[in-house]
């Protein structure tokens, strides 16, 4: 149990302190993050609102999060936020 431990914080810290090196660039083809057209539920729903064939309620307590889940059949229980010192969010 403690050699799992050991191996688990040694790891954590030695993977802290590499530096970030990006492997690909956006525009990458295997990555393609610009390009387009983009056929996806958040693409075809903002085009929906941006056309006013679709809108999101506001709600006073959560804004448009509720209408915004609803509109793409995400269950409200599904979504955690997590507050930690450790944290990075």
């Amino acid at each position: 149990m403690a050699l799992g431990v050991a191996t688990c914080v040694t790891g954590t810290v030695a993977q802290r302190d590499q530096p970030y090196r990006a492997n690909l660039p956006a525009d990458h083809a295997a990555i393609e993050y610009d390009a387009g057209p983009f056929e996806d539920p958040i693409t075809r729903l903002a085009e929906a609102v941006a056309s006013g064939v679709a809108t999101l309620d506001y709600d006073n307590r959560f804004g448009y999060l509720p209408s915004l889940l609803d509109r793409l059949d995400i269950r409200v229980d599904s979504q955690v936020l997590v507050f930690s010192k450790t944290s990075f969010q």
